[in-house]
């Protein structure tokens, strides 16, 4: 498996919400970072939601508007994004 460098200047822990969007920008957004296992929702820039099963340790190099909290499992505390 090849590591991904977190080289992301900010880093936050996330709160789910389904209304609330991040902030900064997602287009500075390097990706999520899941020290838990489950599901996360994934609410894409088109307002489209994916809903993605994620091991313990699991980095998804995506960008997203935010992450709902109606199916997601991972607990709140567990999940963090990295910003550019």
């Amino acid at each position: 498996m090849k590591n991904i460098p977190l080289s992301g200047k900010t880093i936050q822990v996330v709160t789910p919400s389904d209304t609330v969007d991040f902030t900064p920008s997602i287009n500075a957004m390097l990706g999520l970072y899941c020290s838990a296992a489950g599901n996360v929702a994934l609410v894409l820039h088109d307002g489209s939601v994916v809903v993605v099963a994620v091991v313990a340790g699991a980095w998804l190099p995506v960008q997203v508007k935010r992450v709902n909290a109606t199916s997601t499992t991972v607990a709140a505390d567990s999940i963090s994004a990295y910003w550019g």
